[in-house]
């Protein structure tokens, strides 16, 4: 090798040296700003996210932002000159390599670029000789120079500090602040993740388990720390915020009902969010559905059933039950009956289990559910209600008959479980005065109740007490009994409340019915003084309407006040007539009278009930229409009516109440003198028993029951006494008092000195005065009797005496009247002779007058005459009146038409009166003969054939009357004096017929077929007679009478074999019901039909109640 080539390959590898040094020089400053760069920038990122907490947005964008500034420094400033060192690459050349050399050594300046110039033009010269002499020249010069001293790698230096300046910032935060970098850097590393600002406070969950059972509660406690505390806090569930409740600044909680999944949740507030938790559940056992298999007793009648989801239960006692549960969660179910052990159920598949019992009486029991994790879930518990066959059912309650209180009316019901096996009426009769006794002694009756086994049914029963004949003083016990139809125990029974039935004593009865008679009378007086202040105000009204031109409206305000009145005093009467007939019926219940005092009650209840009329509401209907029209007339008449219609009910209340008191003391009288036999007796009987006590020994009995003696004497005394008083009342010439004092005297003396004697022990002398005064008493009682018929003998008499002078005035009157009426048709109304006829009826007037007075009189103590002769009275007074104002007003027709009227009353009273004498001649014929009950009136012993024999003896002169008055051949005086004749015969029979049908209505016998009007027929035939109007229809009406009463003849026949059990019968038979119990059987019957529509399947618990409902309304 040539020198010029050695120089110049050395030149080159210091060159190539130069570049190589470049190049680290390159790398160490590119190291120096990477560093820097990178640290610098990563603390601003970091810094940055640790204090704003960047969006992941930014946070990406920062992040390989500073990737990539940290690549390109890298590569630039790093690998490049690396690469370029180990001449990779796009390196230096070596022109620009000297041209760095020359400028950094100024002895080089350009000559290493010139060397290289030279040597690349020597490639291409053809002689290069010299330009290589040249290089080797220059490359000497310079050959001793170091061109690697050029780069000075020291002055990187001043470069450190770029990278130094960040790395100790990067170091004093990382000990300072040792969480800033990692906390920031692992955010700007996971920047697709969302971090919230570190907060002021944190969350902490303090339940020691997050575990529940399902389907429970669970309750969240939270606790807060730090410098900040929040005022609410809401815990997210499923992105739903919920808030939780604030117990203390630092306490949270909140309530999870009812879970039954696993629940994961966070906390937050302002912006604050905890970590997520989950609340673990754990599964609990569960009852799906269940169901019960009811199989009923037999016996029972019920068929099988299910019961679904159904665990309280009403069942019969022996029935069995299958209980059938579907679960969930469940390995285990166990019941528990009461305090029993807990029975498993069996496992049937998976989660159905079984289990089977019969069941007698109440029981509670409980479902338990378990698994592997729960033992004994949430417990069910039920109930069941066994229903034993109860004991039966019964009400039953008791209607008196308003009209025989005797008569008892029974209605109720009767209920059992299971049915009814039959009903019972139990009675027995005791004395009041006897305590309750035993059960033993009751008469049992069957009671119908429509079938057997009935569930429910209604009953009623009537009991006629009239058929036991009680006596006074006993008492009835009764009840109802029923019978269930228990076939396990036997059949039970049930009795309803128990009923009396008593009746008072004849002390009682006697007090009670002399109680009842003050009121009466009382009431009596009432009403007659009632009916004379209204007829003294009707009769002042009259004359003030007298004096007015016409009626103004307070003359018809008085009219209708004085008609309220009367309307009232019409209510008192009927309140009268019923206290009257209430009293006679409860007095012959336990009193027998005479036959005489018999007839007597029933003729003044007869004039009792006759005592308001329809004619009565026909003039208060006219007087209402009248002051309506106000017509002046018409109601002064219409008033007039009602002055003479009150007059005549005063006259009327006056006489009831005379015979009243007659008929009360006749009664009192009667029950004196059997008082006093009744003692006699006692008395008689009690001297018996004394006399065969031995002397000497005690008697303490015989002396109270002499005692008792003495005490019902004293009480006859004071009986004594108030008859003198009523005697006294009636102007009664009896005087009883006086008469009996003696006998009354010695009668006390006798018992009290066999008093004495009893308490000397002297049985002998005791006995003695006892039949002393036994004797005396019979003599007391026999002396009475003799006075009352000798009293009642002679005013019998008095009074048939004057009836007869009564008949004769009354006859006498008719034939004036008709004289004076017959007189005047012929009489001319200007003559003198008018004027005298005018004066004969004013003497008439006063003539009936005589006879009014007279007959008033007699009406007061005679029973015999009818009720109406107050009201013919009445008619008299109203004709005469009207007749002598027609003959003033010389109207001598309108007259005539008056005494027409007045002649028809006469005629009538003295029908009567003769009927009356009939009565009152045959009652003291009978008591002539020694018989104290007189006959009835009527009662002909030959009967219906009898009437109709006489009837038709009647017929034939009736049929001879009307032809001879045809034909003109009788006087008008025989004529009159015949048709009277015959139309008291009439009115004989028809009395007679009367008689017989109230004897038989009374002994529950039938006269005949078709009689119910023959009477009325008859009193036509009577009137007709009186007032001789003897037509074709007259004969025709007397033959309808006699034929039906020939068939009546021999319907009687027929009747005789009734007897009174037949009788009782058919009475008890054809007895109605009481409305008001018939009106409840309507309303029960309308129940049982409502009850029968309750559909039978029905559960039993259900149908209980309804059963329950239908007792609750029907008992």
């Amino acid at each position: 090798m040539s020198l010029y080539s050695g120089n110049y390959e050395l030149l080159i590898s210091k060159l190539d040296q130069f570049i190589r040094k470049y190049y680290v020089n390159k790398l160490i400053k590119g190291l120096l700003y990477s560093t820097g760069i990178i640290v610098l920038s990563f603390l601003v990122i970091n810094l940055l996210e640790y204090y704003f907490y960047l969006s992941t947005t930014l946070r990406k964008v920062l992040f390989y932002g500073f990737l990539g500034l940290s690549g390109v420094s890298l590569v630039n400033w790093v690998f490049l000159p690396l690469l370029h060192y180990f001449r990779l690459g796009q390196v230096i050349s070596h022109e620009q390599a000297a041209q760095i050399i020359g400028q950094h050594f100024t002895n080089v300046k350009d000559k290493l670029l010139n060397i290289l110039q030279l040597k690349e033009q020597s490639r291409s010269a053809s002689d290069a000789t010299l330009i290589e002499a040249s290089v080797n020249q220059k490359i000497e010069e310079i050959k001793l120079v170091p061109f690697a001293s050029a780069i000075n790698l020291s002055k990187n230096r001043q470069y450190a500090k770029y990278a130094i300046g960040p790395l100790l910032l990067l170091l004093a935060i990382l000990i300072g602040a040792p969480n800033l970098i990692p906390s920031s850097a692992a955010r700007l590393i996971n920047n697709d993740k969302e971090f919230a600002p570190p907060a002021p406070f944190t969350f902490t969950v303090a339940n020691t388990s997050m575990e529940v059972l399902q389907f429970e509660d669970f309750d969240l406690s939270v606790k807060v720390d730090g410098s900040v505390l929040p005022a609410e806090a809401f815990v997210n569930i499923n992105n739903f915020p919920y808030k939780l409740k604030k117990n203390t600044a630092t306490e949270f909680s909140y309530k999870f009902s009812k879970i039954q999944k696993d629940v994961t949740f966070y906390l937050e507030s302002n912006g604050v969010q905890s970590e997520p938790y989950t609340i673990k559940v754990i599964p609990k056992p569960v009852m799906l559905s269940f169901y019960a298999q009811v199989q009923y007793p037999a016996y029972t009648g019920q068929k099988s059933e299910e019961l679904r989801n159904s665990g309280d239960m009403v069942l019969p006692a022996g029935t069995t039950v299958t209980w059938n549960f579907e679960a969930q969660n469940t390995d285990d179910i166990r019941v528990k009956f009461d305090n029993a052990a807990p029975v498993s159920a069996a496992n049937k598949a998976g989660q159905q289990f079984t289990l089977s019992k019969r069941l007698f009486k109440d029981a509670t029991y409980t479902v338990y559910l378990s698994n592997s994790r729960v033992q004994n879930a949430d417990s069910i518990s039920y109930n069941i209600s066994v229903i034993p066959d109860l004991y039966p059912v019964i009400t039953a309650t008791e209607k008196r008959d308003s009209a025989d209180k005797k008569y008892l009316y029974f209605y109720g019901d009767v209920a059992d479980d299971y049915g009814v096996r039959r009903l019972e009426f139990r009675y027995k009769i005791e004395p009041k005065e006897q305590a309750a006794a035993s059960d033993l002694g009751y008469q049992v009756k069957f009671v119908d109740i429509g079938g057997a086994d009935l569930k429910a049914a209604s009953f009623t029963y009537m009991w006629d007490v009239n058929l036991l004949n009680l006596k006074p003083g006993d008492r009835l016990t009764y009840f109802f009994e029923v019978w269930d139809n228990d076939g396990v125990n036997g059949s039970k029974s049930t009795r309803s409340q128990m009923m009396t039935y008593e009746l008072p004593t004849l002390e009682e009865m006697d007090a009670l019915a002399d109680a009842k008679n003050e009121a009466i009378k009382d009431n009596l007086e009432k009403v007659k003084n009632n009916a004379k202040e209204l007829k003294d105000e009707f009769k002042k009204l009259q004359e003030k309407m007298l004096q007015k031109k016409e009626l103004a409206w307070e003359d018809k305000d008085k009219i209708e006040n004085l008609l309220q009145k009367h309307q009232q005093m019409q209510e008192d009467i009927k309140n009268l007539q019923n206290d009257f007939n209430q009293n006679l019926e409860n007095q012959k219940e336990f009193k027998e009278f005479s036959e005489d005092l018999q007839n007597k009650q029933e003729q003044l209840q007869k004039l009792m009930d006759e005592l308001l009329s329809d004619e009565m509401k026909e003039m208060l209907e006219k007087l209402q229409e009248l002051l309506e029209k106000l017509n002046k007339e018409e109601t002064i008449d219409q008033l007039k009516d009602f002055e003479m219609n009150n007059e005549q009910l005063e006259k009327e209340m006056d006489r009831m109440l005379e015979l009243f008191k007659q008929l009360e003391m006749e009664q009192k009288m009667n029950e004196t003198i059997d008082k006093l036999n009744e003692l006699s007796e006692q008395e008689q009987k009690l001297s018996e028993e004394t006399k065969q006590q031995p002397d000497g020994s005690k008697m303490e009995q015989q002396q109270q029951k002499q005692e008792d003696i003495n005490n019902k004497f004293e009480d006859v005394k004071k009986d004594m006494q108030e008859l003198q008083k009523m005697s006294d009342e009636l102007n009664n010439k009896m005087d009883i008092q006086k008469q009996t004092e003696q006998q009354q005297q010695e009668i006390s003396d006798e018992m009290q000195q066999s008093m004495q004697q009893m308490q000397q022990q002297n049985s002998q002398n005791a006995s003695k005065n006892q039949k002393n005064a036994s004797k005396k008493m019979q003599e007391m009682a026999q002396n009475l009797q003799q006075m009352q018929m000798q009293m009642q003998q002679q005013q019998m008499e008095e009074d048939m005496q004057a009836i007869r002078q009564l008949l004769e005035n009354l006859v006498k009157l008719s034939m004036d009247q008709e004289d004076v009426m017959y007189d005047l048709q012929i009489t001319d109304i200007n003559t003198p002779k008018y004027v005298e006829l005018v004066r004969n009826q004013f003497n008439l007037k006063d003539d009936a007058r005589l006879i009014e007075d007279s007959l008033m009189a007699l009406s007061r103590r005679v029973f015999q005459l009818q009720s109406f002769i107050t009201k013919e009275l009445t008619e008299i007074n109203r004709n005469m009146g009207d007749a002598l104002e027609y003959l003033a007003d010389r109207k001598p027709g309108q007259a005539g038409a008056n005494q027409q009227f007045i002649m028809t009353s006469v005629n009538n009273l003295a029908l009567m009166l003769d009927d009356a004498m009939q009565q009152m001649q045959q009652q003291m014929s009978q008591q002539m003969q020694g018989n104290q009950m007189c006959q009835k009136p009527g009662n002909n012993p030959k009967g219906m054939k009898g009437m109709g024999q006489l009837q038709k003896q009647l017929n034939d002169r009736i049929t001879k009357l009307q032809q001879d008055m045809k034909e003109g051949k009788m006087p008008g005086k025989q004529m009159n004096r015949e048709a009277a004749e015959l139309a008291a015969k009439q009115s004989a029979l028809r009395r007679a017929m009367e008689a017989m049908q109230q004897q038989r209505d009374k002994d529950g016998k039938k006269v005949g077929e078709g009689l119910g009007d023959l009477p009325k027929q008859m009193e036509q035939t009577e009137n007709d007679l009186v007032n001789k109007r003897l037509t074709a229809e007259t004969l025709k009406r007397q033959q309808e009478i006699l034929n039906r009463m020939l068939k009546a003849a021999d319907a009687e026949r027929e009747q005789e074999w009734d007897n009174k059990r037949l009788a009782e019968t058919a009475r008890e038979r054809n007895r109605q019901i009481p409305p008001e119990v018939e009106e409840y059987l309507k309303k029960r019957q309308s129940q049982v039909e409502l009850y029968k529509t309750v559909p039978p399947s029905l559960k039993p618990y259900y149908k209980s109640l309804v059963e329950r409902y239908f007792k609750a309304i029907s008992f």
